[in-house]
């Protein structure tokens, strides 16, 4: 038996060269070497590529792309704050997990 998110890296879309992951539900995160980055922000991931390089996940779009995409996840019956921190952690998670499995220096 597997579970509801069986799969999940098929509803991502990366762009390596441009360094971006989108998810299907509008969820971007753009990934920059944690070197370039002076503070981590609220809504972030970190991650490490095979050749040991670490990588800093943002979500792109700021609070105008966050408040689009909540108004979209309400739509779809995803209302409570407990649940909305749980999407977004998550997304947050398989960004950073497709980045480290797919990106090429």
């Amino acid at each position: 038996m597997t579970g509801k998110h069986y799969n999940w890296h098929r509803r991502w879309r990366l762009d390596v060269s441009a360094g971006v992951a989108e998810h299907d539900s509008g969820w971007r995160v753009r990934f920059l070497p944690a070197e370039q980055i002076t503070h981590i922000p609220e809504i972030g991931t970190c991650c490490k590529t095979s050749d040991g390089k670490e990588w800093i996940g943002l979500h792109v779009g700021g609070d105008a792309a966050l408040s689009s995409w909540l108004q979209a996840a309400a739509s779809g019956g995803l209302r409570d704050p407990a649940s909305i921190s749980r999407r977004i952690s998550r997304l947050m998670r398989e960004a950073g997990e497709l980045w480290s499995r797919q990106e090429q220096t």
